[in-house]
């Protein structure tokens, strides 16, 4: 089911509930560097690139997206 959109659906979803429901002013998500798939997601759902890090030993990256107006 590669390709077909589940993962940016799913994503939209949990956005929208954090914010919505919980009341979260950030969100933030992380993928290890390697991983393109994740990485294009965040990148789809208008997250901002905010640093590379490392985690689990591994390289990564963060993404972080705001509330509007937040």
């Amino acid at each position: 089911y590669w390709g077909q959109g589940y993962a940016t659906e799913s994503s939209q979803a949990c956005i929208a509930y954090g914010f919505n429901v919980l009341k979260l002013k950030t969100i933030v998500a992380r993928a290890m560097k390697e991983n393109i798939g994740s990485i294009q997601v965040m990148k789809k759902l208008s997250m901002q690139f905010e640093k590379e890090l490392i985690f689990a030993e591994h390289p990564g990256i963060l993404y972080r997206i705001n509330q509007a107006g937040a």
